[in-house]
């Protein structure tokens, strides 16, 4: 079994989930990954039955196993930099923070969406930004809202209101491995 939760199988993970239908070359191609993690990553894909190859592609099968899959190498609580209670509201919580963090899980999820609302601002940056943050934060403790910190990884963004987020699959994603996949039912349906 190959985890599937390092940056570089990440990558093709979301590529396959967006895509749907690839080649090997492709993904070497777009993604400047190493011929060898893209055979190793699509033969156990192919093995667990998540794709199949169909002519001279590779087809997905199964975008939920293949969810579950990725959700078993990683577990955003691994990830969890800070999780800071704060009583600002949310806009004013998200004024402290510095522009160049990425919005993720709820934060991208609410932007994706139009029915899912949280008092959680969720972002990936890097420890030493948590460590200011939390500093920074520490006299406005409340519980208005909560201010979760991942570690950041290797990922596509966009950009949205000045802000930059994770894509919608890279969202579906840290949802999965955050079990909590059955919030993003609908969004995952539309990809």
């Amino acid at each position: 079994m190959i985890n599937l939760a390092s940056d570089k199988k990440l990558l093709i993970v979301e590529y396959i989930l967006e895509k749907k239908e690839f080649t090997q070359y492709e993904l070497k191609k777009n993604l400047k990954i190493g011929a060898s993690i893209v055979n190793q990553t699509t033969n156990f894909l192919l093995e667990k039955e998540i794709i199949k190859q169909k002519d001279k592609k590779y087809v997905l099968i199964n975008a939920e196993d293949l969810l579950e899959l990725v959700a078993f190498f990683k577990n955003m609580k691994s990830l969890l930099l800070e999780q800071i209670e704060t009583n600002l509201s949310k806009k004013e919580l998200i004024k402290q923070i510095p522009k160049d963090v990425i919005y993720c899980m709820d934060s991208a999820l609410e932007q994706y969406t139009n029915y899912y609302k949280t008092n959680n601002v969720c972002i990936y940056t890097s420890e030493e930004l948590a460590t200011k943050l939390k500093e920074k934060l520490k006299l406005n403790k409340g519980d208005k809202t909560i201010l979760y910190i991942y570690k950041q990884c290797l990922m596509k963004t966009n950009k949205i209101n000045n802000l930059i987020y994770t894509t919608k699959i890279k969202t579906v994603i840290d949802m999965y491995c955050d079990k909590r996949g059955n919030s993003v039912e609908t969004l995952l349906k539309k990809l």
